[in-house]
């Protein structure tokens, strides 16, 4: 870095984001479940782009329960559970159980995929500041109270892009890794 470091403000994500969380429709209500609705739980956020859920529910059961739609460029965070810390970006509208945290930016202020990358540094932090024992917990206050640096629009995007490139050879090397594991041991195998 040169010696002239540009500062940026540090921003709470609360103002610039929508924060909600969603519900899980009664299992015993046959009318809430098979619709159109994807519903995701937060085993399905797996640090990439949700297009699939394996799980859906009715109009009726977004009328009657708290299971709310989250629109398509919103970020997914499992607030607690075996995968609390784990996040995701909505790449279709769909609703969520409770123990997902869906963070809505607003697109005049913030590029969708720079907010994701921003928080997902903040992880390790929220799991160290998580309340309860054995079963970490992280609230959606947390979240909203976190601040994060907020350049200008262009350069949100400009860092997104870099970022997303890493994350895209992050995922081949892991992938070249595992086929030369697989590898190896073929050729064990045949010996």
């Amino acid at each position: 870095m040169g010696g002239d470091a540009v500062s940026y403000p540090l921003v709470k994500i609360s103002e610039f984001c929508k924060t909600g969380s969603g519900g899980t429709p009664s299992r015993t209500n046959l009318e809430f479940y098979d619709g159109d609705i994807p519903w995701i739980k937060s085993g399905e956020l797996r640090e990439s782009i949700i297009t699939t859920t394996s799980e859906f529910i009715t109009e009726n059961a977004v009328k009657k329960s708290s299971a709310k739609i989250v629109p398509k460029g919103a970020i997914l965070l499992a607030m607690y559970g075996a995968t609390v810390g784990r996040m995701a970006m909505l790449g279709i509208d769909a609703a969520t159980n409770q123990a997902v945290c869906n963070i809505v930016p607003d697109e005049n202020i913030v590029f969708p995929r720079y907010v994701y990358y921003a928080l997902s540094n903040k992880v390790p932090y929220f799991l160290n500041n998580a309340v309860g024992g054995a079963q970490p917990n992280i609230s959606q206050g947390m979240i909203k109270d976190t601040e994060i640096l907020l350049p200008p629009l262009p350069e949100q995007k400009r860092i997104a892009a870099i970022l997303d490139k890493a994350d895209s050879l992050r995922r081949k090397r892991q992938q070249a890794m595992q086929l030369a594991d697989e590898f190896l041991r073929a050729v064990f195998l045949d010996m």
